[in-house]
């Protein structure tokens, strides 16, 4: 029963994100759970006004906490994040056991929520706790936002919120590093960097390192337009043998590729990719 309950909390990376000037909200993230569908476990979207991850002990979808938090997302011009953030811990009422333990099950989520003007994110006390008792390596669990102005004489920006529970050290960094070094204004390509720079930097899910030499077992990247309909979606969904980053680069590579005409065999965005390809199978090869 301990670990059946232990088994509930999904360690996992991953970061959501908005762009003022498309109205677009978007996310991607990363887990190390075999045969576990990540978008569906994590993403919680509004189109045009509000995008969420939920993570840590996992909230069933249909949820009257998700419930309500996408009710309260919809009302933005009145309502803050962080009322909203606030709202889901005070609806957050029951206990998980743990052997002879009752822990709080808010104390095990985390959440990252992103609008077009700000960001907010809540990591539970006891994510730390609770896995210094599974497991030996050293782990980080906390969430950071931001923005970043866009290049486009608009002068909108692009909102981020990146967060991470029972990762490899520094994994929260390099999300936030990959999105924010990005010169793209296509919210998509930010994310897409955001997870490559997981993987380069040699960190993520510190199940699947320990065990496979990889960042996570699934992967996923998610935008909608503001009018509901979906710009991207990439899903992998694997068993943390392989590295579902190169896969889910390798999706995106392919949509990218579908969208953009072939106007030189040096284009920034090829030559982006193929780095950061190389870079990523360096970083493999040299964990083998």
């Amino acid at each position: 029963y301990v670990l059946a309950s232990f088994a509930k909390v999904h360690a996992t990376y991953s970061i959501v994100a908005t762009d003022a000037s498309t109205r677009q909200v978007g996310g991607a993230g990363a887990s190390c759970v075999s045969g576990q569908d990540i978008f569906k476990a994590l993403f919680v979207s509004v189109p045009n006004h509000a995008v969420m991850h939920t993570q840590g002990l996992l909230l069933p979808r249909d949820s009257p906490i998700i419930t309500m938090a996408k009710d309260m997302m919809k009302m933005l011009e009145s309502v803050r994040l962080d009322d909203i953030l606030n709202n889901m811990q005070t609806l957050d009422t029951a206990s998980i056991s743990l052997g002879e333990e009752e822990i709080p099950e808010v104390d095990l989520r985390q959440y990252g929520i992103a609008n077009f003007n700000s960001t907010q994110g809540y990591t539970g006390k006891g994510l730390v706790e609770l896995y210094t008792k599974w497991y030996s390596f050293p782990t980080e669990n906390y969430d950071v936002g931001g923005s970043v102005n866009m290049t486009t004489a608009n002068g909108q920006s692009m909102e981020y919120h990146a967060l991470a529970n029972v990762v490899s050290e520094g994994t929260v960094n390099l999300l936030e590093q990959g999105f924010k070094g990005s010169d793209s204004d296509d919210l998509a390509v930010r994310l897409m960097a955001a997870m490559t720079s997981v993987v380069v930097g040699g960190a993520g899910d510190g199940r699947c390192i320990n065990s496979f030499n990889t960042s996570a077992s699934g992967a996923y990247l998610h935008v909608d337009n503001p009018d509901g309909s979906v710009y991207l979606h990439l899903n992998v969904v694997g068993d943390g043998r392989t590295e579902p980053i190169v896969d889910l680069q390798r999706q995106f590579n392919e949509w990218k590729a579908s969208i953009e005409p072939d106007t030189s065999s040096g284009s920034s965005y090829k030559t982006y990719f193929c780095i950061v390809s190389m870079a990523i199978a360096g970083q493999i090869l040299s964990s083998l």
